[in-house]
């Protein structure tokens, strides 16, 4: 992704200032990584290529090849019957062509070693970034600032895999996390279709770029018929999981579960649809002149959202090369964002 342009971003992104107009210590950070990127097994490509599509042609960032797989610990897999629960909508069900997956998910305990790598080769595995620069402040923040990091992981296999690089990273750089809170959620699931129902969606409309019918704003009546989600439900999806965070947090303070001096750091891992869904809910429509919808992030970037004890809120960007974060935008009260 080109360098952000702050100058003309400011241009045409309003900016409110902070109360007072004094720069505060964050209090409580939000994270959302965008997975690492993707490899798919060439025979996600060849069901493309049955609706017109093509890996070559519409999935440009990812690689089609045979891969591997990390070894996941167990207590870090997902429940099965959680992964087949975690949208009420039928369009997010794991889909595995040729397998029958609805009795698999309705078993109790983790899913296995070889369920994910099954899984893997539609979801996606991930060719890991080697070079983290971006976790140096993270690092700190964990280490020096005494934030509290709690885990949440997408549903997709990328996400996982993508989680399970950047623990080990930040432990090769000295961060205490034997214990992580680690939680799966389907607020963070990417989009709630799979891939391959959009591609249906996408023949049978005539459109060449079948996540253009997330971005764009003129499908979202169709798509709303449909049940798969654009960006304004997505958008909503991740204000009701800042929501659930906070109020999380605060009930964990009230039964004495955490450390009163601690302050949460909440590290999300998902794609990039949820990272343009946060921009947006922070008041920034466009991003060097582009409309936000289609902001692309490179793969292993963040988005960071810091609070101060005023309510005043500055939204990061920081790819994974990039030792420093740029600041994308600034509101002066954080909670009126998520009313």
């Amino acid at each position: 992704m080109e360098k952000i342009d702050q100058k003309n971003m400011w241009l045409e992104h309003k900016r409110i200032e902070s109360k007072e107009g004094i720069p505060e210590e964050p209090v409580e950070i939000f994270y959302l990584f965008r997975h690492d990127p993707p490899i798919y097994d060439p025979e996600m490509d060849e069901k493309m290529k049955e609706h017109g599509f093509s890996g070559e042609k519409n999935y440009g960032g990812a690689q089609f090849k045979k891969f591997e797989i990390p070894e996941i610990p167990e207590k870090n897999l997902p429940q099965k019957n959680k992964l087949q629960n975690l949208s009420k909508s039928s369009k997010s069900k794991i889909i595995i062509p040729g397998v029958e997956t609805d009795n698999i998910y309705q078993e109790n305990g983790h899913e296995t070693q070889e369920e994910l790598t099954a899984r893997a080769k539609f979801e996606g595995g991930i060719d890991e970034i080697k070079e983290r620069k971006n976790l140096n402040y993270l690092t700190n923040l964990i280490k020096e600032k005494n934030f509290k990091p709690i885990m949440l992981v997408g549903p997709r296999t990328r996400h996982l895999f993508t989680y399970n690089s950047v623990v080990n990273a930040l432990e090769k750089q000295g961060v205490d996390i034997d214990e992580p809170i680690l939680s799966h959620t389907d607020k963070l699931t990417d989009i709630n279709s799979h891939w391959l129902p959009l591609m249906e969606v996408a023949e049978e409309l005539n459109i060449q770029d079948p996540w253009g019918t997330v971005k764009d704003p003129n499908f979202h009546e169709e798509m709303n018929k449909r049940g798969i989600e654009t960006m304004e439900e997505i958008k909503e999806r991740i204000k009701n999981y800042l929501i659930i965070l906070e109020r999380w947090w605060k009930k964990q303070n009230n039964l004495g579960k955490t450390n009163q001096e601690s302050k949460p750091i909440f590290i999300g891992f998902t794609s990039d649809f949820e990272q343009r869904a946060l921009i947006k809910l922070m008041g920034i429509e466009k991003i060097n002149g582009v409309d936000t919808n289609y902001f692309k992030s490179d793969s292993g970037s963040y988005i960071s959202v810091e609070v101060a004890k005023n309510g005043t809120a500055k939204i990061y960007y920081q790819s994974p090369n990039n030792e420093k974060h740029e600041l994308l935008g600034e509101v002066a009260d954080f909670q009126k964002t998520l009313k």
